[in-house]
């Protein structure tokens, strides 16, 4: 509650007294609600953004950011969300340009599937047995793209955000074709145990904002949702 306070103090120099007050009415409202379901209203949120003039985006950027940085850590929500705004928004206002093509298979990124594999799996899975099955079913969808195996799971201290950044800013430049096959494999690993939780959500949809792929129908139909 602290951060909190501070938080609103600081974009209290920001935006106009109406805004502030709407602002923590509407976090009242939606404090309780699991990331999924906060997800699906910041998608809601997307046309309305679109409209701002380039001032105001400026200004709401610098909100956003100030937001995330106040408590002195990015956590996998707010980094997801830092996704979202880049692919949704930040493209569309030109505050950055499309990245070009440089990788082509998957046998150029293998290091990088393996840290996003490897995030993946230790996210959803409660013991190391867990953890291995499911990153093996994503190595194994993509067994004929590589001539030479994946380097294995990956401990957790290398698959913190800042490696995920990394590999997903190369997997930015491969091809449609190879960007498809990697969400193809995350999705693998993901459903290994036939159930999401909010972590894999957030980090999938990260991934797929990050380099422009839809997410696999598979991962979405019919699955439970795991607090």
């Amino acid at each position: 509650e602290q951060v909190r306070a501070e938080q609103f103090k600081q974009v209290a120099g920001l935006i106009d007294a109406g805004a502030l007050q709407q602002l923590s009415d509407f976090y009242r409202q939606i404090s309780g609600l699991d990331s999924s379901t906060k997800m699906t209203l910041v998608d809601l949120t997307i046309p309305s953004l679109r409209r701002l003039s380039p001032p105001e985006y400026d200004r709401f950027q610098k909100v956003t950011r100030l937001l995330m940085a106040s408590d002195g850590q990015i956590d996998l929500f707010e980094f997801t969300l830092q996704k979202i705004i880049h692919r949704h928004l930040d493209l569309y206002f030109s505050r950055t340009r499309p990245a070009g093509i440089r990788y082509r298979r998957i046998e150029q990124l293998k290091h990088e599937t393996a840290v996003l594999l490897s995030t993946l799996a230790g996210l959803g899975s409660r013991n190391d047995e867990e953890v291995d099955k499911a990153f093996q079913l994503g190595i194994q969808s993509l067994t004929d793209e590589l001539d030479s195996p994946l380097p294995g799971r990956l401990s957790p201290e290398h698959c913190g955000l800042a490696k995920i950044d990394e590999a997903l800013n190369r997997f930015d430049e491969a091809t449609p074709l190879v960007k498809k096959r990697l969400l193809h494999a995350c999705g693998k690993v993901v459903m290994a145990d036939q159930k999401i939780t909010n972590n894999e959500a957030e980090l999938l949809r990260a991934i797929a904002d990050t380099i422009g792929c839809p997410i696999p129908p598979f991962v979405n139909d019919g699955n439970e949702k795991d607090e």
